[in-house]
């Protein structure tokens, strides 16, 4: 008999923590994205809120932004590039490619930032979208069962 009651009020003591917690939630940190403790490249985070059509449209606009700006700013680059190691190796600066190069290098700032505002909104919208795993409402009852006196949990 002592050990039925020793068992039955550790079971009820230990009911606070069957629930789980909610770990598929994407936090930012330091400017990354980071899903239980691992860094998320855009390629995951667009495969992550797949199931969320809100937040995977969202991401999508982002991706769609970064990849933009990471054209424009290779072809910048390289239009600022060529002039400057043209006059380090003696040749005439050309200022029309280096301006080119600089505008298209400015051209990419604002892509970066809509990317960065589209996807924290991604993940926003992919969070507020999670359901909660655990599970608060239970229903306990004690009483005889077919092996004699028994705890029923209904979730």
């Amino acid at each position: 008999m002592k050990q039925i009651i020793l068992t039955s009020i550790l079971f009820l003591l230990a009911l606070p923590l069957f629930s789980q917690s909610k770990t598929d939630s994407i936090r930012t940190i330091d400017g990354s994205f980071v899903r239980n403790g691992q860094t998320l490249s855009n390629r995951q985070l667009l495969d992550i809120t797949i199931t969320n059509k809100a937040a995977h449209d969202e991401m999508q606009t982002a991706k769609d932004n970064l990849d933009g700006g990471n054209v424009l700013g290779a072809i910048g680059g390289g239009l600022l590039g060529f002039p400057l190691g043209t006059a380090l190796a003696g040749g005439k600066f050309n200022w029309y490619l280096a301006g080119a190069g600089a505008a298209l290098i400015l051209l990419e700032i604002p892509l970066f930032v809509a990317y960065k505002q589209h996807a924290r909104n991604a993940v926003a919208i992919y969070n507020k979208g999670l359901k909660s795993t655990a599970s608060t409402n239970f229903n306990l009852k004690l009483g005889l069962t077919c092996n004699g006196i028994g705890i029923k949990i209904r979730f």
